[in-house]
This record gives C-alpha cells, structure tokens and sequence, in this order.
C-alpha cells in the first residue's frame, strides 16, 4: 500500500492499534495522511500535537509535512520509516471529541 489516510478516523480509545496497522500494511516510505480535530490534541492533559507527532515517530513515521492554520483542524503528512514493527507499548493520547453545539 503506497498511502493511508486518518481522515477524523482515530476516534477510538485504541487508535495506537489502528496506526500499527497503517504501519503493517504500508511499504517502507509509504505515506500516511492524518486530518484531526485539534482540540483533541492541544489543552489540559493532552500534550499537544508535538507530543503526537512524538507518538507517530516512536510507531515508525517520520514527518513529511504539516499544516497547522487551520484553527479546527491539523493535518499532517508523514512516510514509514523504518520496516521493522513499532512496539507494541506505545500509547496514543488524545482527548474524547467534544462536538459543540452552535
């Protein structure tokens, strides 16, 4: 598989598993695109995308390209690294979505 794409697709408790498989089934220097919610990610508890982005390189990714001003939302860019398999200890911390009613 040359790219995968998280799409507002690592909602789960277990998204660590989910970008394992993304590693699993990708070549070496595949691609894997990522669009989240921010706020998951930034704020009281959870570590901010930096600390993400710390996750994805400790599961084998190395970052290719962000963009970050958007307000909502970040994207990222990011190719497999390594072939060998990330470990399996790596957790992935990201608050619950709040949906706000508006």
């Amino acid at each position: 598989v040359d790219v995968a794409v998280f799409c507002l697709a690592l909602m789960g408790s277990n998204c660590a598993d989910f970008l394992r498989e993304a590693h699993r089934v990708l070549r070496l220097d595949g691609r894997l695109l990522i669009a989240e919610v921010r706020s998951r990610f930034e704020g009281e508890g959870a570590g901010g995308v930096e600390a993400f982005l710390g996750q994805l390189k400790r599961l084998g990714f190395e970052p290719v390209a962000q963009a970050r001003s958007n307000k909502m939302f970040f994207m990222l860019q990011l190719r497999k690294a390594s072939a060998r398999p990330p470990p399996r200890g790596v957790r992935v911390a990201a608050k619950a979505c709040v949906y706000k009613r508006r």
